[in-house]
C-alpha cells in the first residue's frame, strides 16, 4: 500500500488549501510546515535532507534556484505548488526537470496521478492513461495538456460531465477520483514538463590558459573592462572579433586602415560601457579622418558624463551587420550547474526586451525549447533547419566555454555577462561586449 504523500510548505494556508481538495478526493496526505524558501537569506545547508520524501512543496514566495536544484536531486522529484507562478518561475523549474502547479485543485489532481503511477521511482510524469471512455469534447480538452494518451493504460472516466476519475481495476472497487476536468487538464499540463533525462556532465575545455586568466583576475573586487574581460574569454578558446584598443586618434585611424573600413569605435572604460550608454559607440565609420574625429567625440562625451571615469582608450573593430542582438549572463549554481539568463534586445539598445532561462548542462532539444520562448526566435535561429542547427551549435559551444571559465574560477568570479552578443547575417555569433565580475576572494585571502 502506498504511503500518504508528504506535503512540505512554508505556509499553513497553502497546506490547508491542498488538504481541503485532497479530502474531497478521498486522498490521505501528510503535511508539515517548514521554512523552505528564505528569500534574500542563505538557504539551509541540509536543504536536500529536509526535502527527503516530499511529494509536493508549497511555496508562497518565488522559489530560489538553490531550492529548485535541491528538489531536482530527489527521486522521485516533488511537485512545486506556487500560486501565481510567473513565466520565469515555470521556465526555471522546467530547466531543473520540475513541474509547477499554481492552483490547489490542480496540485491535488497531480498528486493523485503521480501516486497511482508505478514509475514513481523514476523521474517520469505519470503512467500513460487511456482517454477512450471519455467524450470527444473531454478528450479534446485534455489533449491541450501536452501529454500523449495510451490505448492500454489506466482508463480515465467521467463521474459526471465536469469530474474525472481513474476506473478501478476491479468491479468491487470504487473509481479513484481526480477532480474537475479543468483541474486534471492543468495537472497533466504541468506534469508534461517533468523531464526523464539523465543528468548530463558539464563539458570541460581542454587547453584553456588558466595562468593568463589568474593574472587577469588577481586583485580587489571589481568588474573588468571590456578588453580585460575579453582577454579572459580568449584564454578559454572563445572566438572574438578582430579589434584593437587605441590610446590616440592617430593610432585609431591607423588600425582602422589595417582592419578595413567601415569600422566601429567604442569607448573602453570599466566605468562607462556602451551597453549602458549607447552613444559611446559609433558604427559605420568610412574613413580615417572620421575615425580621428569620432575618437575625440567619444573621449569628450565620456569626460562630460563622468569626469572621474577611468578611460582606457577607444576600441576599433570592423563594422558587421547583425540580424539580432542577444545578451547572456551566467552565474554558478551548486551541483556543477550554471544558470544562464539569455535575452533578446533591440538592435538600437542592448537592454533585453525579453529573456529566457537555461540551466547548463542541457540537451540540444531543451536548449531549442528555451530559445523558442523568445518571441523573436525566428530572427535568432534563421529559417532553414541547417541555419537553426548551426546557430544552436554555435550558441551551445559559446555557453559551455563561458560556463567552464566560470566553474574553473568558481571562488573568484561572481558572474560573466555578454551585454551585446550579435547574431550576424552570416549566422555566426560575435561577442561585441563582455563583462567579468570578480568577488572578494583575493581580499579575503590577504586579510
Amino acid at each position: 500500500m502506498e504511503s500518504a504523500p508528504l506535503i512540505l510548505s512554508d505556509s499553513i494556508d497553502l497546506i490547508a488549501e491542498v488538504v481541503t481538495y485532497a479530502e474531497r478526493l478521498g486522498l490521505e496526505v501528510h503535511a508539515e510546515v517548514k521554512l523552505l524558501n528564505q528569500t534574500g537569506e542563505e538557504l539551509p545547508q541540509d536543504l536536500e535532507v529536509m526535502l527527503q520524501g516530499a511529494s509536493l512543496l508549497g511555496l508562497e514566495a518565488t522559489p530560489e534556484p538553490a531550492l529548485l536544484l535541491a528538489a531536482s536531486r530527489l527521486v522521485p522529484v516533488p511537485l512545486i505548488f506556487h500560486p501565481g507562478a510567473s513565466a520565469e518561475t515555470r521556465m526555471l523549474a522546467e530547466e531543473f526537470g520540475l513541474a509547477v502547479v499554481a492552483e490547489p485543485d490542480a496540485a491535488t489532481a497531480a498528486l493523485r496521478l503521480r501516486s497511482l503511477s508505478p514509475g514513481r521511482d523514476a523521474k517520469r510524469a505519470v503512467e500513460p492513461l487511456s482517454a477512450r471512455a471519455l467524450s470527444a469534447y473531454q478528450r479534446r480538452r485534455l489533449s491541450q495538456s501536452g501529454l500523449s494518451f495510451s490505448r492500454e493504460g489506466p482508463r480515465l472516466i467521467a463521474i459526471d460531465p465536469a469530474s474525472l476519475a481513474i476506473e478501478a481495476p476491479h468491479e468491487d472497487e470504487a473509481p479513484v477520483q481526480l477532480g474537475s476536468l479543468d483541474a486534471v487538464r492543468r495537472a497533466l499540463e504541468s506534469l508534461s514538463t517533468l523531464d526523464a533525462r539523465a543528468k548530463l556532465k558539464m563539458p570541460h575545455v581542454e587547453g584553456a590558459d588558466r595562468h593568463t586568466v589568474e593574472e587577469i583576475l588577481l586583485g580587489p573586487p571589481r568588474v573588468l573592462s571590456d578588453p580585460a574581460s575579453k582577454a579572459a574569454l580568449e584564454a578559454y578558446g572563445i572566438t572574438l572579433p578582430e579589434e584593437e584598443l587605441c590610446a590616440s586618434p592617430s593610432r585609431a585611424a591607423a588600425e582602422a586602415q589595417r582592419i578595413g573600413f567601415p569600422v566601429r569605435l567604442s569607448l573602453a572604460s570599466p566605468d562607462l560601457r556602451p551597453s549602458d550608454h549607447p552613444d559611446l559607440l559609433i558604427d559605420g565609420i568610412g574613413n580615417a579622418a572620421r575615425v580621428r574625429e569620432a575618437y575625440r567625440e567619444l573621449q569628450a562625451l565620456a569626460t562630460l558624463r563622468d569626469p572621474d571615469a577611468r578611460i582606457l582608450g577607444v576600441t576599433v573593430s570592423a563594422s558587421t551587420l547583425a540580424r539580432a542582438l542577444l545578451s547572456a549572463e551566467l552565474r554558478i549554481l551548486a551541483d556543477d550547474r550554471v544558470l544562464v539568463r539569455l535575452g533578446l534586445s533591440s538592435l538600437s539598445a542592448a537592454h533585453p526586451l525579453e529573456e529566457t532561462l537555461i540551466v547548463l548542462p542541457t540537451h540540444p532539444a531543451a536548449l531549442l525549447r528555451s530559445m523558442e520562448r523568445l518571441r523573436g526566435v525566428a530572427l535568432i535561429l534563421g529559417e532553414s533547419p541547417s541555419e537553426k542547427r548551426h546557430l544552436l551549435s554555435e550558441l551551445a559551444e559559446l555557453l559551455y566555454r563561458l560556463a567552464s571559465l566560470l566553474r574553473d574560477f568558481e571562488t573568484e568570479l561572481v558572474r560573466i555577462k555578454l551585454p551585446r552578443l550579435a547574431v550576424l547575417e552570416s549566422g555566426e555569433l560575435e561577442v561585441r561586449e563582455a563583462l567579468v565580475e570578480i568577488g572578494d576572494v583575493f581580499s579575503r585571502q590577504l586579510a
